[in-house]
């Protein structure tokens, strides 16, 4: 079997205001993520980013899009927003308050939610995964893709 993917490129700017740390990158902690799943399928470990936001921070569009649904989920991603870019989807997650409604058009660097502590969260912080299309849902990271090759803001440094 071959397949054919198209080259992404894209560059993300930072989701928030300020400077504060990641606190948890992607793939790590897998014995606790595998505890959900998606389609069925247990994560092999954290599906995106967390970072240190304490409640109250404005959060930012990382790309242009549209902003394609707004939800609560109680033992999950509490608040949440998810944006879909030509290149695929970004997804906001523990939020106080989402300041956008769906199918609103926003631009890089918009004003689109405030940080917050709500659903399955163990303090403030702000949830951050990227989807790139064509993804699967069932590859164990919920089709999510590391944002950091993307991400000139996300110095790793531990």
């Amino acid at each position: 079997h071959s397949y054919v993917t198209a080259k992404v490129e894209f560059t993300l700017s930072k989701p928030y205001e300020g400077d504060f740390p990641i606190t948890q990158f992607f793939g790590e902690n897998p014995d606790f993520y595998s505890q959900f799943t998606y389609d069925g399928v247990p994560l092999r470990g954290k599906e995106g980013v967390d970072i240190g936001l304490p409640t109250g921070i404005n959060v930012l569009a990382t790309d242009d899009g549209v902003v394609q649904s707004v939800d609560f989920v109680p033992g999950g991603a509490g608040n949440y927003l998810k944006i879909q870019h030509q290149w695929g989807e970004s997804v906001y997650t523990q939020l106080d308050e989402v300041t956008v409604s769906v199918g609103q058009t926003i631009k890089k660097g918009d004003i689109i939610a405030i940080s917050g502590n709500t659903g399955a969260a163990t303090g403030p912080h702000l949830g951050f995964r990227i989807r790139i299309y064509p993804y699967d849902r069932a590859d164990g990271w919920g089709g999510f893709s590391d944002p950091a090759p993307f991400s000139p803001w996300m110095i790793i440094s531990r």
